[in-house]
């Protein structure tokens, strides 16, 4: 090898042809030391191919060998493959197109095109991509939690232990990451020889406080669809309807112009779902947003929804409707009157309805079609996020300024139009709607209180976004 090109194989030399000088050398060294020979004539078998590219599955180092053999054009088909056709095989699994990787992908996993794939051939490949995946010091009990379940998910509904063709197929849609897994490894080692792997760890986000809703796991497998801009720094508390009450107006105040965030909900049946905006709320009679939007369920099993295409009914906020065509309220997916995801603008119940055109594959995520909401919680994803005017201004709004003395001490002091109104409250209390202005107002205050707390201790890491009006 090295400078003995001249004793390639004509496809070898073709294949080694589209690779850059310092690629073959890599190539070359890389393929002497998995075998654990320096001669030119080394050869490779499964498990050392196992061995070099860090796999702990034995099954897998065998299925994967295989799969290169099967790709390398070779007639010989033994233990072991030269380094001529393991170069041919390389550069077809990894300098190619995203459907090859894909195919190459399903011959892995399915042993052969249109092949199906076994539950523990299918569990084997997670636990590596996500052992691979997961931050340096995440523990054991999240890793067997992430795999678990997304075990489970990709085997929810289906009937038997195997996965058919067009089954592998729409998880590999669903998960798109994925497809490249063993392209990227093999790069990693063969080409670029960065131990193992050419992709970088997933970035987990952080929370600035602690989530009734959000745990690890989840943290995860949103981190896995998300842009990389939204993982950089500790998600910001916006709102969380046990601490600012469960009132909607307090709720788009929190929202509006806030970057992307995340909002995740729990109804009283149990189920946690949520939504995943990638531009800031702001009040609009139509939809908008962009494909980074996604949809997801937390429980009873962990599972993300991305945009498919089909059309771009992303986000929806309205308050001031008067058509009964356009409800009030939140919405993601879907069409008005057929909503992938809606929050009623009481923020007491809401409608989720399934098959959602606007994200691939979603179920229907609450428990039930129509649900009661018992929490809300939103997260903005980007804390320094603040609102241009230029965004305001394409928007059709601006931030309010305070008229008089009497208004500017109302909003700073956090009062309301019913404040003082006892005969506007006893109305409210008679039609069974709650007032929560004194709740919110001593859960501001006792945010506060752990605002000053943290800045103390943390530098403030942990407090809540400030509030802004807007008109």
């Amino acid at each position: 090898m090295g400078n003995s090109s001249g004793k390639h194989s004509t496809a070898c030399k073709e294949a080694l042809s589209g690779l850059d000088s310092n690629e073959v050398e890599t190539l070359e060294k890389q393929f002497r030391a998995a075998a654990g020979r320096k001669a030119p004539q080394d050869k490779l078998d499964a498990d050392a191919l196992g061995q070099a590219l860090g796999l702990s599955s034995s099954r897998l180092s065998t299925s994967l060998f295989k799969a290169l053999q099967s790709i390398s054009g070779a007639k010989s088909k033994d233990a072991e493959m030269a380094f001529d056709d393991f170069a041919v095989a390389v550069t077809k699994a990894t300098v190619s197109a995203r459907y090859e990787r894909r195919s190459f992908w399903n011959l892995v996993v399915a042993g052969h095109e249109g092949g199906s794939a076994p539950r523990e051939m299918m569990r084997a490949v997670i636990e590596e991509e996500v052992s691979r995946g997961l931050p340096s010091g995440a523990s054991s009990s999240l890793r067997e939690t992430i795999v678990t379940e997304t075990v489970a998910a990709a085997f929810e509904g289906k009937g038997g232990d195997s996965l058919t063709s067009d089954e592998l197929e729409q998880w590999l849609m669903a998960n798109e990451s994925s497809e490249a897994f063993f392209a990227d490894i093999m790069q990693g080692y063969f080409l670029r020889s960065t131990g193992g792997s050419a992709r970088p760890k997933v970035q987990m986000p952080t929370l600035s406080r602690p989530s009734a809703l959000l745990k690890e796991a989840h943290l995860f497998a949103l981190a896995r669809q998300m842009p990389r801009h939204c993982l950089e720094a500790p998600w910001k508390l916006l709102y969380n309807s046990n601490k600012h009450g469960q009132s909607f107006a307090r709720f788009t105040s929190k929202i509006l112009f806030k970057g992307p965030t995340v909002i995740v909900i729990r109804d009283k049946g149990g189920a946690s779902f949520g939504m995943f905006a990638g531009v800031s709320w702001r009040r609009h009679n139509q939809f908008y947003g962009d494909a980074s939007s996604l949809v997801f369920s937390l429980t009873p099993k962990c599972k993300v929804y991305r945009s498919s295409g089909v059309n771009k009914n992303y986000q929806f906020l309205a308050t001031n409707l008067t058509s009964a065509s356009c409800a009030n309220g939140l919405g993601m997916g879907g069409q008005m009157d057929f909503w992938g995801l809606h929050l009623g603008d009481h923020l007491e119940d809401g409608v989720c309805r399934a098959p959602c055109s606007t994200f691939s594959n979603m179920p229907c995520l609450s428990s039930d079609a129509k649900f009661q909401i018992d929490v809300v919680e939103v997260w903005g994803c980007v804390p320094t996020y603040v609102a241009d005017e230029k965004e305001l201004e394409a928007a059709g709004v601006k931030r309010k300024k305070a008229k008089t003395w009497e208004e500017y001490q109302s909003q700073r002091d956090g009062k309301t139009i019913l404040e003082g109104n006892l005969e506007g409250k006893a109305v409210l209390e008679a039609a069974g709607r709650t007032n929560y202005s004194a709740d919110v107002r001593a859960a501001d205050a006792l945010m506060a209180k752990e605002k000053a707390h943290m800045q103390g201790s943390q530098g403030g890491g942990g407090s809540d976004s400030e509030d802004y009006d807007y008109e």
